[in-house]
């Protein structure tokens, strides 16, 4: 496949685009292809994070609010980091779902005051 934008004959996502009604283009349906380096480069000139960024599934976990705060660390660090944004409490209530000790280094990280959730053997 050939990227739409840089030209190179590489992986590509295939990517579709519907344009709605009030657009000087309305009703165009637009398909590209788009290498991985070429889509990145895109969005990061975004101001806000396409909706599920980086997620492995649209059943996200996090806020829109926090989705937002991890992008704004990911154009600033290139370091995806999801939890970046997440209130302390919220952390704890995720440690079912993540494991106390990656909980635990999120805490380190991103609540360096905060308690850490004891491991019990």
């Amino acid at each position: 496949m050939v990227c739409n934008k840089c030209g190179r004959e590489v992986k590509a996502s295939k990517v579709n685009t519907n344009f709605e009604f009030c657009t000087s283009i309305f009703n165009m349906d637009w398909d590209m292809n788009l290498c991985d380096t070429c889509l990145m480069d895109i969005i990061l000139e975004f101001k806000f994070a396409p909706k599920h960024f980086m997620q492995e599934t649209s059943d996200t976990l996090i806020t829109d609010k926090e989705e937002q705060t991890a992008f704004e660390m990911w154009k600033e660090t290139g370091n995806w980091d999801y939890l970046c944004g997440v209130p302390y409490e919220k952390l704890i209530a995720l440690a079912d779902y993540h494991g106390i000790e990656y909980i635990n280094e999120m805490i380190e990280r991103y609540h360096p005051n905060e308690s850490l959730i004891e491991v019990v053997n």
